[in-house]
């Protein structure tokens, strides 16, 4: 019985002193990420908070145009709310877990706002695939090109630092074993005026 008390006394103790480890290590997380958003929020009190809107404003406006213009080339013509309800279900549409190209969340986010907008959800799967077609392929393809001609160059420049990595300690060696076989000749003057007249292997 006694030994039973110990054991569960020590098992409450152990499980007490990492539930506070843990509870420690959580609250040293929250206080960087806490720390973090506290200085995001100290620039957009600065001036840059203008600079941001601006750019916010120059990349928003064709993003909205170019589905506009996608919507328009299936049939539909949609008002300035409409589009502005189909950038914002589109964008929260990029941040659920989905297939590649956002396959399936895309569409029902067009469906979404095209039948907010009063129009049929067929135009919004074909507006869907079109900007997958006409917007997200190119870019993939740009992008896998760049990153398979990146990878190669630094393939191409690691196999040539370890062919050069080899190649140096077996010309070390060879310049060693040179010196080694050389002999000095069988009298030379030093500087201090001695003369030596064995020959010495330098090895």
């Amino acid at each position: 019985m006694k030994v039973r008390i110990v054991h569960i006394i020590i098992g409450v103790a152990s499980t007490l002193f990492f539930l506070a480890l843990a509870l420690y290590r959580v609250q040293l997380g929250l206080s960087a990420r806490i720390g973090m958003v506290q200085r995001g929020f100290e620039i957009l009190r600065t001036w840059r908070t203008l600079e941001i809107a601006i750019l916010t404003f120059i990349i928003y406006c064709p993003d909205a145009l170019s589905l506009w213009l996608l919507v328009k080339a299936v049939g539909l013509a949609l008002g300035f709310a409409d589009t502005r309800v189909l950038v914002g279900m589109a964008s929260l549409s990029t941040l659920v877990p989905s297939g590649p190209a956002f396959l399936g969340t895309l569409h029902f986010a067009y469906m979404l706002a095209i039948g907010f907008a009063g129009g049929p959800h067929a135009v919004g799967i074909a507006a869907a695939t079109l900007a997958q077609l006409c917007l997200l392929l190119p870019v993939a393809l740009v992008a896998a090109g760049i990153l398979t001609f990146g990878s190669g160059r630094l393939l191409i420049s690691l196999l040539k630092e370890r062919s050069s990595e080899s190649e140096a300690p077996s010309g070390q060696n060879h310049t060693n074993d040179t010196l080694r076989n050389r002999t000095f000749p069988r009298s030379f003057q030093l500087e201090d005026g001695h003369q030596m007249s064995d020959l010495h292997p330098l090895g």
